[in-house]
C-alpha cells in the first residue's frame, strides 16, 4: 500500500514528532510504501521524509507570504485595523488561500498514494488540495485534528462557542456581529469542498472525537477515536526521585508540585487561575498551621518573570525545556504534575506525567477526562475555577504516602492503554475497513 502523510511542522520537534511515530509505524510493516511531505526545510536523515520546497525555496516562499499577509489585511481592511482574540488563536484569516499546489505535493511524494494521511494543515494544505488530490489519485484522506480549527470558520480554540455545529458567522474571535463575516465564509468555503471529498478522521482523544461529529463540516463522516499522540517511551518514563531531585537541586523532603506551558501567561494555559488556586491553598494552609516552607513549585516555560511575584510558596523556575530527557526528569523529580489548561485538546504533558508514573492535578478537559480517574490516579477538578483546583491540590499535599504510592501504581493501565503499537493498529485496521 503507498501511504502519503502530509504535516506542517518539523517532524523531529515538539508537536511534529506525532506525524514521525505514524510514519515510522507504517513503514515498519511490510509491503507499506511510506512517505511524508513536510513544510519545514531541513536535511533530513531519511530519504522518505521529503520538505516540499528546497532551502532557497523556502526562504522565498516564507516571504511571499508574509507579504501577501500584509496586503491581504491592507486590501480587505484598508481603514480599520485586523483584530482578533488572541483567546480563540485565529492563525489564518482567510481559508481559502492555497499555499502550495496540488501538482508540487503529489510531484515531492513521488508516489500515487493509495492512503493520504493529514496532520498539522497550517500555511501548508488547503481543503482545496484535499479535494484535489482525493479526485487526483482516488485516494482516501484521513485527516488527523490535533485541535478544533479544521472544523471551524478560524479559529483553533472556540471555547463556549458552538456556531462550528451550525455555519459559524457572529464570531467572537472577529469580535463580529456580521451573520455572514470571514468565519461564516471559511467553513462555507471547506464545507463544500469536504462534501465532495472522500474524507475520514482520526481523533486523538474522546473530547476532539465529539467534538469532530457535532461540527457541520464533518457530521456523518467516518471517526476513529484513540489515535493517541503516544509519548516516546525510551524518554517518558519512571526516573530514579531522589536522581531527579539532585538534577535540580531539590531537597528530598520537599512535597514538588511541577507545571509548565510554551506560555505562561496565556489565559487557554489557566495559570492565572492557578495563581489564584495557590493563593487559596496558602492561605487555608496557613490557617491550618501547615509548614509551607515543605512545599516547592517546580516551573518551566516562557515568560515566568510575569508571574513570578504572585506565586505564593517558594519556587524553582527550570526555564523553557527543550530537551526530552530533562522534561522527564522534572515530572520524576515532582510528587504531581498540575495542569491547568482551561481550554486544549491535550494538553500531551498530561500524558507525559502518567507515563514517568507522576500523577497529575487538572481541570475535566482533554486527556484528563479520560485518563485521570478523581481520587482514584489523580485529582480532577470538575469545575473551571480556582476554588476547585484548590481543593484538588490541598488533597493532594494531605494525601497519605500509602495513597499516593497507590496512585502512582494505578497510572501503569495508562501506560498499557497509551501504546504506540496499539495505536499503528487502530490506524491500519481503519484504512483496511473504511
Amino acid at each position: 500500500m503507498n501511504i502519503l502523510i502530509l504535516s506542517s511542522p518539523h517532524p523531529f520537534k515538539i508537536a511534529g514528532v506525532v506525524a514521525l511515530d505514524i510514519y515510522k509505524g507504517l513503514k515498519e510493516i511490510e509491503g507499506n510504501e511510506v512517505k511524508m511531505v513536510v513544510k519545514v526545510w531541513d536535511n533530513y536523515p531519511e530519504k522518505d521524509i521529503i520538505p516540499i520546497d528546497t532551502f532557497y525555496g523556502d526562504i522565498k516562499a516564507r516571504i511571499i507570504r508574509k507579504l501577501q499577509k500584509e496586503l491581504l489585511k491592507y486590501e480587505i481592511l484598508k481603514e480599520t485595523p485586523l483584530v482578533t482574540n488572541p483567546d480563540y488563536q485565529v492563525l489564518d484569516y482567510d481559508l481559502s488561500v492555497n499555499y502550495y499546489s496540488t501538482n508540487k505535493i503529489l510531484k515531492k511524494a513521488k508516489i500515487r498514494p493509495d492512503v493520504i494521511i493529514v496532520l498539522f494543515m497550517l500555511n501548508y494544505i488547503s481543503y482545496k488540495n484535499l479535494y484535489e488530490l482525493n479526485v487526483r489519485t482516488g485516494a482516501k484522506i484521513f485527516l488527523f485534528p490535533m485541535d478544533m480549527a479544521p472544523f471551524t470558520g478560524g479559529c483553533h480554540y472556540a471555547w463556549d462557542c458552538e456556531r462550528y455545529t451550525q455555519q459559524c458567522g457572529k464570531c467572537p474571535a472577529l469580535y463580529s456581529t456580521d451573520s455572514k463575516d470571514q468565519s461564516f465564509k471559511n467553513l462555507s468555503f471547506n464545507k463544500d469542498l469536504i462534501e465532495k471529498t472522500n474524507v475520514s478522521l482520526f481523533a486523538c482523544n474522546l473530547q476532539i472525537a465529539d467534538q469532530i461529529r457535532k461540527s457541520s463540516i464533518f457530521k456523518g463522516k467516518e471517526v476513529t477515536d484513540g489515535i493517541y499522540p503516544v509519548p516516546d517511551e525510551t524518554v517518558f518514563y519512571s526516573r530514579d526521585k531522589k536522581a531527579a531531585r539532585d538534577y535540580f537541586k531539590i531537597e528530598k523532603d520537599k512535597k514538588v508540585f511541577f507545571f509548565g506551558s510554551y506560555s505562561l501567561v496565556h489565559k487557554r494555559k489557566g495559570m492565572i487561575v492557578l495563581l489564584d488556586a495557590l493563593k487559596i491553598v496558602s492561605e487555608e494552609l496557613n490557617n491550618k498551621h501547615y509548614d509551607t516552607s515543605k512545599i516547592l513549585l517546580l516551573v518551566a516555560g516562557l515568560n515566568y518573570e510575569q508571574i513570578a511575584k504572585n506565586i505564593p510558596f517558594e519556587s524553582k523556575y527550570i526555564g523553557f525545556i527543550q530537551d526530552y530527557n530533562e522534561l522527564a526528569l522534572a515530572y520524576s523529580a515532582a510528587d504531581f504534575y498540575i495542569s491547568p489548561s482551561l481550554e486544549d485538546t491535550g494538553p500531551t504533558m498530561v500524558l507525559q506525567s502518567m507515563m514517568c508514573k507522576t500523577p497529575v492535578i487538572a481541570f475535566n478537559i482533554g486527556y484528563a477526562n479520560e485518563f485521570i480517574q478523581d481520587k482514584v490516579n489523580g485529582f480532577v477538578a470538575h469545575e473551571r475555577n480556582s476554588n476547585t483546583l484548590a481543593d484538588c491540590i490541598i488533597n493532594a499535599i494531605q494525601l497519605s504516602l500509602d495513597s499516593y504510592l497507590l496512585f502512582c501504581l494505578k497510572l501503569v493501565d495508562v501506560k498499557r492503554k497509551v501504546n504506540k503499537n496499539e495505536v499503528i493498529h487502530k490506524i491500519i485496521k481503519a484504512i483496511n475497513i473504511i
